[in-house]
């Protein structure tokens, strides 16, 4: 396999030089490694904005073999729902909605008597039960945590009501807010950029997967971007005031409701964000999944330093051990750097 592998100089006023250069050795080692699977993408870690390493490897196309462009755009999964998060934050700091008020007050033409319960908070940390428009909760408001990309479905129909601007509309101004000039809508992207999603076949064949770009999931799971551009999305959203007032950054890394995670096992979970503390470790973070595409974000505040990486190869995994296997051991050689 062909591979485009490069890392950025080391600031020494950003990471300590003989920390990020064995970090950087053992990365680059591991993702040679193709005995449970390729890696098919791109690894940045920032800190406090800036890029102390970056590698690249495999294609854009793994059919026709096809070098990845200079700034490849990935589907970036579940990562779409802090955006979505921040956007309603904001539309609640600006007096269009309030957290704990009934959808109904929004949506008066709802007919399912849920409306009267569901509340805008229980959307955004899962926990509302909502199944879909016409469907009826899978259980009381508020008793329990069950993963809804519906219910972010309906928070941008909500962030269009309130608002009087389409959700994409929103979602581009806080891109171009946080300078991340390679993020995107379904819709409004350079097609050149965009790699193409492969899936595992049962037969262990490698097949393009365009079905993520098919569903009307874009607050959930749909947004485009790059690696760098989320880490500068880190870096705009925990410089506290810079998109969200104290008091609303607060709400979205408060955990609010526990997550029954398939890798992480119980997690807590707040707005669009998911924390943990493990090994003395503060980590704020998140997944991302849609078919042709794995995606993770790690921030640790204390550092001020995110990783994140993006494919483009999805292994298919029921219980995504291995389609996410080479980013938790990414994640694991961070934290063993002493770095964060």
């Amino acid at each position: 396999m062909v591979a485009l592998i490069w890392a950025i100089g080391f600031p020494m006023n950003y990471a300590a030089n003989s920390q990020v250069q064995a970090l950087t050795q053992r990365i680059d080692s591991l993702l040679k490694t193709k005995t449970l699977r390729p890696f098919n993408g791109e690894v940045h870690i920032a800190q406090a904005g800036k890029t102390i390493y970056q590698t690249r490897r495999g294609y854009q196309d793994m059919v026709a073999k096809t070098a990845f462009p200079k700034h490849p755009q990935f589907v970036i999964g579940s990562l779409s729902k802090q955006v979505t998060a921040v956007l309603v934050l904001q539309a609640c700091a600006a007096g269009h909605l309030d957290l704990h008020t009934p959808i109904r007050t929004y949506f008066p033409s709802l007919a399912q008597a849920w409306a009267d319960t569901v509340t805008v908070h229980q959307l955004l940390n899962h926990t509302s039960g909502y199944q879909g428009r016409d469907k009826p909760l899978a259980y009381p408001a508020g008793a329990r945590f069950s993963y809804s990309n519906q219910a972010y479905g309906l928070l941008g129909d909500l962030l269009a009501q309130v608002t009087g601007q389409t959700y994409e509309r929103l979602a581009l101004a806080i891109f171009k807010h946080c300078g991340m000039k390679s993020s995107t809508v379904p819709g409004k992207l350079p097609s050149k950029r965009l790699v193409t999603g492969f899936s595992r076949q049962p037969d262990g064949s490698l097949l393009a997967d365009t079905t993520s770009m098919l569903a009307n999931h874009t607050p959930a799971a749909l947004l485009i971007s790059t690696p760098a551009d989320i880490a500068r999305w880190d870096d705009c959203l925990h410089r506290v005031g810079r998109l969200l007032p104290p008091a609303f950054y607060g709400q979205i890394i408060t955990p609010s409701s526990r997550r029954p995670h398939p890798i992480f096992g119980e997690v807590d979970y707040g707005y669009g964000i998911q924390m943990t503390q493990k090994d003395g470790i503060f980590e704020i973070s998140h997944g991302g999944y849609v078919p042709g595409f794995v995606s993770v974000n790690f921030y640790y505040p204390r550092a001020k330093i995110s990783l994140v990486v993006m494919e483009n190869l999805d292994w298919r995994d029921p219980a995504f051990q291995e389609s996410f296997w080479f980013e938790m051991e990414v994640r694991r050689l961070l934290r063993e750097s002493g770095l964060v």
